[in-house]
């Protein structure tokens, strides 16, 4: 009996061992499910193929030069090159036969392309940050129709929840995924050759930094080449950082969606809602009470809007701002009631039930109405006033919101029909629209022609807000009979087309550099206000430093009291 008990603890104790190795074998044996769980990342376990690898060191390449020519270079035609590599590989990398919506994928390709095109086009820093932001959304999308991880039809928000959030959390979840795979292929030899090749490259590295000088010094023009390339350090630095936290963001994501269709088969729990009708409803019908009101005591108010008719004891400028400042906040929570509604509200077969349905379709004509109201208020402003960038991204941002909440409408009375994909046409032609067209040179333009017939007065430091966009409409100012006129766009190009030349009116050779000295760093804008600058001193040869600083000094003795009041600085 005793050496029962004592075999008993040590087969007991093999298993036990062999147990805490294999989840599965005790599970097995005791048919029970065990007390510890293993989570496993499929995404590890995949097999890294050779052309894994060099979609990795593509990559890592592509956004080395996409940091060192493109960002550094401040996202002008530099960007526009290297990024479109970039993003013309990963199309191919991710191409999956099997994916379904090609024609919107496609449109999608080329209106990346497009986007990418526009910064070597504009000079416009904020509308490049719009577009950066708004660029990584459409690529996202892209990359993921692609590749064939869109599962969900366009008729239900669950194709948004597919297309962009499903992605983008798996990316960061997975961020080391690709390097685990790569990691457990070299162990379990599935890539052969591998690791000789990058032991090959290690030991390349150090020599070549012995080859590279001594081929330097034997000729002159290999030194001028390799002395361009090392000149700027710091560049090759900052480069290479971006890179490093580039490369894992950018390769995770296409890795996972790459390999997600081969070992991804779950789809998306339906959710139903769980807020009864009636309440959703006495809610809805609250809001809405309260902007039938608003509408019935601000019907007047609200129809001078649209005959250009100014209130009293209001100025253009605040009637204006009044509509759209409004308009933005009251979309904005006509947007969340939406949206929650659709989410929350119980219902069958992801129906709205009839009487919500009314409900919003009320909301969303009345956010179109209020919309409508609001543009045309700014139109009452512009024709007073001009242009500005403020107007022009408002009056666009407006007509865009316009339109989708027409196609919210359309869904909630056609529930079957596709709504996700035509919003985010509408919101890229948008992008278009202020991006492809170069907004600072047509405001510019506007309000001199505009000018010119006699319609608005001009405002020269408006035009000198808009940087180089504003120059050739400042040379052209200048020849103006009024005398404030031509001397203020003297002045401003003084100062403005600094963009241009360090100093466009100094007689120093030196100081009439170029401000931008690679041709990576140019854009269109750029180059069309050279040009006009270049023409301007041919045609001025009058204007130097000593005539403007004597022109100046009268001006300010003549009109100083005048030219006080007008600009607050002085």
């Amino acid at each position: 009996m005793s050496n029962d008990f004592n075999n008993n603890n040590v087969n007991n104790g093999v298993n036990n061992v062999s147990f805490a190795t294999s989840p599965n074998a005790y599970n097995q044996h005791y048919n029970v499910t065990p007390p510890f769980k293993t989570k496993v990342n499929p995404l590890t376990e995949v097999k890294f193929t050779r052309k894994d690898l060099i979609a990795f060191l593509i990559t890592t390449v592509l956004l080395f030069f996409v940091s060192y020519i493109g960002i550094l270079n401040f996202f002008n035609f530099g960007f526009t090159v290297t990024m479109f590599v970039f993003v013309t590989f990963a199309f191919f990398y991710l191409f999956n036969k099997k994916s379904k919506g090609k024609v919107f994928n496609l449109f999608l390709y080329i209106s990346s392309v497009l986007l990418i095109s526009s910064f070597s086009l504009n000079s416009d820093g904020l509308i490049k940050f719009i577009t950066i932001i708004y660029l990584l959304f459409v690529l996202v999308i892209s990359f993921t129709g692609i590749s064939g991880n869109i599962t969900e039809k366009d008729s239900t928000y669950y194709w948004f929840l597919d297309a962009i959030f499903k992605p983008i959390t798996k990316t960061f979840e997975n961020i080391l995924s690709p390097f685990k795979s790569a990691k457990g292929s070299v162990k379990n030899n599935k890539i052969k050759n591998i690791m000789p090749v990058l032991i090959g490259i290690a030991v390349a590295v150090p020599m070549l930094f012995i080859i590279i000088p001594l081929l330097s010094s034997s000729d002159i023009a290999f030194e001028s080449v390799i002395n361009s390339i090392f000149e700027n350090t710091d560049f090759i630095i900052c480069s290479i950082i971006i890179t490093l936290v580039l490369t894992p963001v950018f390769y995770s994501l296409i890795f996972y969606l790459k390999k997600a269709p081969s070992i991804e088969k779950e789809t998306m729990k339906k959710y139903k809602g769980k807020l009864a009708v009636s309440g959703i409803n006495a809610f809805l019908i609250s809001i809405s009470f309260v902007y039938l009101f608003y509408l019935f005591t601000q019907l007047a108010y609200i129809v001078d809007a649209f005959k250009f008719v100014l209130p009293e004891d209001y100025t253009a400028a605040e009637f204006a701002r009044s509509g759209f400042f409004q308009m933005a906040v009251i979309v904005f929570i006509n947007f969340v009631i939406l949206g929650l509604t659709a989410i929350n509200v119980k219902r069958n077969d992801f129906k709205l039930p009839k009487s919500t349905k009314a409900i919003l379709l009320f909301i969303s004509a009345f956010s179109i109405f209020y919309i409508s109201s609001a543009i045309f208020k700014m139109m009452k402003y512009i024709s007073l006033y001009g242009l500005t960038r403020l107007r022009v991204l408002t009056s666009v941002f407006m007509l865009m919101l316009a339109l989708i909440f027409v196609i919210i409408i359309l869904k909630l009375i056609f529930n079957k029909i596709k709504y996700i994909k035509p919003i985010i046409v509408i919101c890229t032609l948008t992008l278009f629209s202020i991006s492809m067209v170069n907004i600072n040179t047509f405001i510019a333009d506007y309000n001199y022609k505009n000018f010119k017939a006699g319609k608005i007065e001009i405002d020269v430091s408006q035009i000198d807000s808009l940087g180089v966009s504003g120059i050739p409409v400042l040379t052209k100012l200048v020849d103006e009979s009024d005398e404030e006129i031509s001397f203020k766009a003297k002045e401003a190009l003084s100062y403005t087309n600094g963009d241009i030349y360090f100093n466009p009116f100094s007689l120093d050779a030196e100081r009439l550099q170029p401000v931008k000295n690679s041709v990576f760093e140019y854009n269109k804008t750029w180059l069309e206000a050279k040009d006009s600058l270049d023409n301007f001193k041919k045609s001025h040869p009058e204007f130097t430093d000593e005539n403007f600083e004597k022109e100046s000094n009268e001006y300010y003795d003549i009109e100083g009291d005048a030219y006080d009041e007008y600009n607050p600085w002085y």
